[in-house]
């Protein structure tokens, strides 16, 4: 019922961050596509990825100390999804819903990290911003702690 819920307020979040679903559809790939300079093409690549993996982060952090996402967490995920729908690409969107889906454990965040390639630089400047978003929550830096820390010594 939790992951149901999740995935739905996920939906919603981004229905709401976009004005409305057409967004999704038609503006924001038109937006992607106006500059295509190398630059321009590794830049939004290179923030889409970021977006994602900040929004697999705090998936994965919310959904450790408790076991689901709640309402304020998910007003959290809301806010980052708004502030961040242009770093995303159309086809970004079904991956963040298999992330609400799944509501991530260690294993599905190590697996994302391994099969996208996701180097130090990405993978650091994804938790500073992870950071900011969780500001002082205890439970929550110790999740990022003891996941860096792994991750770290498994030299991904």
């Amino acid at each position: 019922m939790g992951n149901h819920n999740t995935r739905n307020n996920v939906i919603m979040a981004m229905v709401e961050a976009s004005d409305g679903p057409e967004f999704l559809a038609g503006k924001r790939q038109v937006n992607a596509l106006e500059s295509l300079t190398p630059h321009d093409i590794w830049k939004l690549q290179f923030n889409s990825r970021k977006t994602k993996l900040i929004f697999l982060l705090l998936t994965y952090l919310y959904a450790q100390d408790d076991g689901e996402i709640s309402s304020h967490e998910s007003k959290s995920i809301k806010k980052l999804l708004k502030k961040n729908l242009q770093s995303l690409l159309p086809e970004d969107y079904d991956e963040i819903l298999v992330f609400a889906s799944s509501l991530p454990d260690y294993s599905f965040v190590i697996d994302y990290i391994s099969k996208n390639k996701v180097n130090n630089e990405l993978l650091l400047e994804s938790i500073q911003s992870v950071k900011k978003i969780i500001k002082r929550k205890k439970v929550y830096l110790e999740l990022l702690s003891d996941l860096n820390e792994r991750i770290s010594l498994g030299n991904l």
